[in-house]
């Protein structure tokens, strides 16, 4: 007897049924009767889960999982297995009395063949779908960052964790008061620079000076001229 496949496939999600099926080959001369049990019969139903195979003929057998009460973990193992008991018999024994004489079948072969297969929970689908979703999620997230970096700055903000332009570029009341302070007293320094800008300040008040020292100079003259011009009389 041959069965293939060794180990039985489910993938995810595992709280609802699905089907999967083994084959077993009769490769010997005679009939032979078989026999399916499992570690957790309430999971899984079989069918048949009992029957005849003729010689040189296979058959296809459904085992259905029934599905779990919660979602296992991801990675999580399957302990459940399935035992293929298989005894020849006689070609003209009805396939659906197998179940019921089991027993008597058995114990007149004397020995049996098993086979074990194995369940196996497949994650690799569900595994995939997660590794894409975070791979899209990655991508938008680095066009996000592209699309901040880029943008030209909106009402002085940077679009990322800097302060707005105009708080960075205010300025406290503490920098202005020290412009707009009384300058201290001239030091010697300055007073040359006090000396440079007075001249300017004062040129009109030399100017008027002048001009009343040339005005008395000429009443001087005037007056000098009518005493020589009578002494000389």
């Amino acid at each position: 007897m041959q069965i293939s496949p060794k180990h039985i496939e489910f993938e995810p999600p595992f709280t609802t049924s699905a089907t999967s099926s083994i084959t077993i080959t009769n490769d010997s001369q005679t009939s032979i009767a078989f026999k399916v049990k499992t570690t957790a019969p309430k999971l899984y139903c079989v069918r048949p889960n009992a029957s005849i195979v003729k010689p040189g003929s296979s058959m296809d057998v459904s085992i259905i999982f029934q599905g779990l009460p919660k979602e296992p973990a991801i990675g999580t193992k399957c302990k459940d297995k399935f035992l293929i008991v298989s005894v020849p018999c006689s070609d003209d024994l009805d396939p659906k009395s197998v179940s019921t004489i089991w027993p008597e079948l058995q114990s007149q072969a004397g020995s049996t063949t098993d086979v074990k297969v194995k369940v196996v929970f497949n994650y690799s689908s569900l595994t995939n779908t997660i590794q894409e979703e975070s791979s899209q999620q990655s991508k938008s997230d680095d066009r996000d960052t592209a699309v901040l970096a880029a943008a030209p700055l909106a009402n002085g903000y940077s679009g990322s964790d800097e302060k707005p332009v105009s708080e960075k570029k205010a300025v406290s009341s503490d920098d202005v008061l020290p412009e707009t302070m009384p300058l201290a007293p001239a030091t010697t320094d300055n007073k040359e620079a006090a000396a440079a800008v007075a001249p300017a300040k004062q040129e009109p008040a030399t100017t008027s000076t002048s001009s009343s020292n040339v005005y008395v100079v000429a009443v001087l003259l005037v007056i000098l001229a009518v005493l020589y011009a009578k002494f000389l009389l």
